[in-house]
């Protein structure tokens, strides 16, 4: 009995020594766990004193969070106003996509836009420098030529309208009104010069001038907006890049 009561007494012993060790272990968990606790109550704290955005990037001076005292704040209020400003900054986010995209667009289609303009002129001078220069048929070319021209800028001008590229819009307005001035000269040109030919003795003198002429006022107004665009260029005035979106009338 007394071996057995000696082994009992052994094993309590024993016993007692692991619940000490499970009872140090756990004290030194709570006590790290409280230490962990205190450190984010006081970040917390800190955070509801000193927001890392102290005032909204987005929303302005609206009343919420900010416009708290610190003492009142809590971090569901925390919560809210930030969610808050993420979903108006994913909001903004869209938008500025959506412009860049039309930019992108609306970049492409002054640049065709400007190829075109650019092929027809450099076919006028180079009809303007050569023995053709008082050719009716030459004359009549041009004119289909320019109408072409006039149309893909009006489609262009169409889809600018309709989506509220307001600098694309005057852009190309301006090409359209200076192409439709200046097939006006060209048909009055053409129609001078049917007249003449249907007289029997018209003037040939006077018949080459009247023709010239009104190449020569379309190549002339070819000259300066090419050194409008030049001078543009030089003075670093409007390109590409400022063809933005009328946000205002097409934000849906």
């Amino acid at each position: 009995m007394e071996d057995r009561l000696a082994q009992m007494k052994a094993r309590k012993r024993w016993l007692g020594e692991r619940i000490k060790e499970s009872i140090n272990r756990r004290e030194a968990r709570l006590s790290s766990y409280r230490g962990a606790l205190r450190e984010v109550e006081s970040e917390v704290k800190d955070f509801l004193r000193r927001p890392p955005i102290p005032v909204s990037v987005v929303m302005g001076d609206e009343e919420g969070f900010t416009a708290l005292p610190a003492s009142r704040r809590t971090l569901g209020m925390a919560k809210e106003w930030w969610n808050k400003e993420v979903l108006q900054l994913k909001t903004r986010q869209e938008e500025v996509e959506k412009e860049k995209a039309a930019l992108e667009e609306g970049a492409e289609m002054w640049a065709s836009s400007v190829k075109v303009i650019v092929d027809f002129e450099d076919d006028l001078r180079k009809q303007m420098a050569s023995t053709d220069v008082q050719d009716m048929d030459m004359l009549r070319r041009q004119i289909a030529k320019m109408e072409g021209v006039i149309k893909t800028l009006s489609v262009t001008l169409h889809v600018a309208e309709d989506r509220g590229w307001n600098l694309l819009i005057c852009a190309v307005g301006a090409e359209l009104e200076a192409f439709k001035e200046g097939e006006e000269i060209l048909k009055g040109a053409l129609g001078v010069t049917a007249s003449v030919d249907t007289e029997e003795h018209g003037d040939d003198q006077s018949h080459d001038r009247n023709f010239t002429n009104g190449l020569e006022e379309l190549n002339g107004q070819n000259q300066r907006a090419v050194s409008l665009d030049r001078e543009d260029s030089e003075d670093d005035g409007p390109n590409l890049a400022e063809l933005l979106v009328d946000r205002g009338d097409h934000a849906s």
